[in-house]
C-alpha cells in the first residue's frame, strides 16, 4: 500500500465537502489493517543516511536502523513491511549498473533441493537447512497462543454457583 493510496479517501472527502458535495467519509480502517508501506520515490518521502545509521521517514522523523549490507546502485522504492512477530524491517529497491556475465568455465553443476539438507549438489557437497526464522516462528506462536487465551477463555465451570 502507497503513502498516497492511504490518504487519498480522506482528501477526497474534504474536497467533496468543500464544493457543497455530501461528504463520503472514508471507512474506518484498523490499527492492524496493513503490515507494509510502499515509498514509490525514495529520496521523496523516505531517506536512508547509511552514516548515521538512520532512515527518515514522512512524517514519522528519524528512525535508528540496523543496515546488514552497504545498497548497491540507487535506491528507487522503499517498503517497510512488519512481520508476524511484530518486528519492522525495511525493503530497498535498487536500480543498478549492468551486470557483468561470470567467464566460462565449461563445467557443470547439478543441485538437488531437498528437505533433509537445503540443497546436494553434484559433487556430493550439503548445504544445511538454515532454520533462519525458527525463533520468529515460536515467537509468533506464542503471541498467537496469549491472544487466543485472551479472546477465548478457557470453558471451565465456575466455583460459584447460584443461589
Amino acid at each position: 500500500m502507497s503513502w498516497c493510496a492511504l490518504i487519498w479517501p480522506s482528501k477526497r472527502s474534504f474536497v467533496g465537502y468543500a464544493l457543497g458535495e455530501k461528504p463520503g467519509y472514508p471507512r474506518f480502517r484498523g490499527q492492524g489493517r496493513y503490515a507494509s508501506i510502499t515509498y514509490p520515490q525514495v529520496p521523496v518521502g523516505c531517506k536512508l543516511d547509511a552514516d548515521a545509521r538512520r532512515l527518515r521517514l514522512h512524517g514519522v522523523g528519524p528512525i535508528k536502523i540496523i543496515l546488514h549490507r552497504q545498497l548497491e546502485g540507487t535506491p528507487k522504492t522503499a517498503t517497510i513491511s512488519r512481520s508476524g512477530t511484530g518486528k519492522w524491517y525495511v525493503c530497498f529497491s535498487c536500480e543498478c549498473a549492468e551486470s557483468s556475465p561470470l567467464p566460462v568455465t565449461g563445467q557443470q553443476v547439478g543441485i538437488d533441493v531437498g528437505l533433509k539438507t537445503f540443497a546436494t549438489f553434484s559433487r556430493g557437497q550439503e548445504i544445511a537447512s538454515a532454520f533462519a526464522h525458527g525463533h520468529e516462528q515460536r515467537h509468533g506462536s506464542v503471541l498467537h497462543a496469549l491472544a487466543t487465551r485472551r479472546f477465548h477463555p478457557p470453558a471451565q465451570p465456575s466455583h460459584r454457583q447460584p443461589i
